[in-house]
């Protein structure tokens, strides 16, 4: 048996471990939680009230270096966390096992000495449950709350005993990494990104759904982060679908050209339309027009050709990246773009790599961009259930989405180079493809084509069709359950109505 005084001492030394245990394993969630963003803005924050202090020194020099003295090591906390997080984390994890060790070693010489033989066990019970709620749980469910208050509160007590046994885990370090090398594991932590892309997703999504940032601006970082791994091709128009000008023309055909289509560039073609020769704008033909009488115009319009005032035309790979190609294009808004064999593919403008920012991007004024927004809102329309009228143009990722459909990818962008990739030829009219994906059955029918491409095809989804007439059955049958309801009051009301005429005959004869 143990005297009361060792007893009581036990008792101090075994309390003053958990409070320690706790403390660490707070701190360290703490630190972990506000890792590394936050300790990136809170050591911002240190450094420039730091240097505004510097900026507006006392005149009383030994006031100020006694003051500065004083507070020194609780201004430099974050700094000192961000530049060698791992001091910290390896002082709190030998702090956290010392006063683990030492809080059940007092533990158990209390349960030893009151219950002899049998403590071993209670000791164990004693220690487990302590350790659990008053150690691990209660201080990191309290650093979770409030991450900010509980590191800026314990980060200068570490720092001070870090001084002690950062030499000791220094030692300990090396012992690991030798350790670790002998069995060919890197421990270089130099190599590892503060954040990845899946993480960095999330914090986007959080951002959005906690109203931080708007859902148009994280759709936009989302499609910045995206431009990276998208390709020309895939937003470019395509030779097909071009506008040019013959090089020999004169420039009165230009000027009707731009007229009709409110194109202010227009790419110059010799003899072939894919034989891109230059680029000439509306800004260059009023340059060469201003300042000149009526009659002098009507001469330049019909004595110059196209190909006199036209530019250089700047070439991109239609693999080249959107985002090298915004980069290109903040000088030249336009581009040509070609295959690997130095084929015309079609063109690219600035505005078409800014539109997988921001979305359409629609001029009011201009007649073409209304009629374009009606072909693109006409993309893909449902013309009855589980059946869809869609473009040919239409991108395979909005087929995917609005039919729910999983479609594979290939070396192709549209719904209609799919159709043909699977038939293995352009297609005529009429004609039709059962397309079997992981979770549907599709018919697609060409609607229009030419010898080149198809222009408009339909859609026919067997789940789509199915879920659909499952639901008019259901809504069907809840509209009969209705009326067979209906039926049996207006039956009800007609059986008493009888008796109730006959209690009025009754009722009259009495009178």
């Amino acid at each position: 048996k143990g005297t009361t005084g060792s007893l009581a001492g036990d008792l101090s030394l075994s309390v003053i471990g958990l409070i320690m245990f706790g403390v660490c394993a707070g701190t360290e969630t703490a630190i972990t939680t506000l890792w590394p963003w936050k300790v990136r803005e809170f050591a911002q924050r240190e450094r420039e009230a730091y240097e505004k202090r510097q900026t507006s020194k006392p005149n009383d020099g030994e006031s100020s270096g006694r003051t500065s003295r004083k507070s020194a090591p609780a201004v430099g906390k974050w700094t000192a966390l961000q530049k060698d997080i791992q001091r910290f984390m390896q002082t709190i994890l030998i702090g956290a096992t010392l006063s683990g060790v030492i809080s059940t070693a007092f533990i158990t010489e209390i349960c030893g000495q009151l219950f002899g033989p049998s403590g071993l066990g209670i000791a164990a019970t004693i220690t487990s449950i302590v350790q659990l709620t008053a150690c691990e749980i209660v201080p990191k469910s309290l650093a979770v709350s409030s991450p900010a208050t509980f590191a800026s509160v314990m980060l200068p007590f570490f720092y001070r005993v870090s001084s002690i046994v950062y030499p000791f885990s220094k030692v300990l370090n090396v012992i690991v990494k030798v350790g670790l090398r002998v069995f060919g594991v890197s421990v270089d932590t130099s190599k590892t990104p503060f954040v990845t892309e899946e993480e960095l997703d999330i914090m986007i999504s959080s951002a959005m759904k906690s109203g931080i940032v708007d859902v148009e601006e994280g759709m936009m970082i989302r499609s910045v982060r995206n431009l990276d791994s998208k390709y020309v091709k895939e937003v470019m128009t395509p030779l097909v679908d071009m506008t040019g000008i013959e090089a020999e023309e004169p420039i009165s055909s230009l000027h009707k050209l731009c007229l009709d289509t409110q194109f202010s560039r227009v790419p110059v073609y010799s003899g072939r339309f894919d034989s891109i020769v230059g680029i000439v704008s509306m800004k260059t033909l009023l340059k060469h027009a201003s300042g000149l009488s009526d009659s002098k115009k009507a001469d330049l319009f019909d004595n110059i050709s196209v190909a006199e005032i036209a530019d250089r035309p700047y070439y991109v790979p239609e693999t080249m990246s959107l985002l090298n190609a915004l980069r290109s294009l903040k000088e030249r808004t336009l581009a040509i773009c070609v295959d690997e064999y130095g084929g015309t593919t079609g063109l690219v403008t600035l505005e078409d790599v800014l539109e997988e920012i921001v979305g359409e991007i629609y001029d009011p004024d201009e007649e073409k961009d209304k009629l374009e927004r009606a072909k693109n809102s006409s993309k893909i329309t449902c013309i009855a259930p589980g059946t869809f009228s869609m473009s040919a143009a239409a991108d395979i990722e909005d087929v995917n989405e609005v039919l729910n459909l999983e479609l594979p990818d290939g070396d192709y962008n549209s719904i209609g180079g799919f159709v043909c990739s699977v038939i293995d030829r352009i297609p005529c009219a009429g004609e039709a493809v059962m397309v079997e994906t992981a979770n549907d059955v599709v018919r697609f029918e060409v609607t229009a084509a030419d010898e080149r491409k198809i222009s408009a095809l339909v859609a026919q989804s067997a789940r789509l069709e199915a879920m659909e007439k499952e639901r008019q059955a259901s809504a069907s049958s809840e509209e009969a359950s209705k009326q067979d309801d209906l039926e049996d009051e207006r039956a009800q009301v007609l059986d008493v109505r009888p008796e109730m005429e006959d209690e009025t005959s009754e009722t009259e004869g009495i009178l």
